[in-house]
């Protein structure tokens, strides 16, 4: 692999096509890059073993599968306790995204299971590390894919 950062014009096709459509075939990969099947093949192995692709994976809707209002809840936490927190939202029900900023701030996008955020909170955080919280309902989100 050559050019900027190892990869070259078609490594970087092949990413876009596969970021676009990680189902598509190698065969018609090859077709828009001008390779065989069996070269995109090669060169999708390589970039793996390379680690520039970490595994391929489902995009779901969730809520075409969950009921109830998307929320973005943004945490202010004692100094310390973060990480605590950060680990326990991860494991906790509805949970999509949760982001930890440099400020002791967390924030977390969530369908939680019930209209009662403080005690679905409750449910996973000892609340006395909690300095603040807000909730605001998400209305509109989308994944920008590059």
């Amino acid at each position: 692999m050559s050019g900027m950062g190892g990869l070259d014009e078609t490594d970087m096709q092949i990413l876009q096509l596969l970021l676009a459509d990680g189902r598509r075939s190698f065969a018609d990969i090859g077709d828009a890059v001008g390779l065989s099947g069996p070269a995109v093949s090669n060169r999708v192995d390589r970039l793996r073993e390379a680690g520039v692709i970490e595994g391929f994976t489902a995009i779901i809707d969730r809520s075409t599968l969950e009921t109830g209002p998307e929320l973005v809840i943004t945490l202010a936490v004692r100094p310390g306790e973060t990480t605590a927190v950060f680990d326990a939202l991860l494991s906790a029900d509805g949970v999509h995204r949760c982001y930890r900023t440099a400020d002791a701030h967390l924030i977390v996008h969530v369908v939680p299971p019930s209209e009662d955020v403080e005690a679905w909170l409750a449910d996973y955080l000892d609340l006395e590390v909690v300095e603040s919280y807000t909730v605001r309902s998400l209305v509109e989100a989308e994944t920008v894919h590059q």
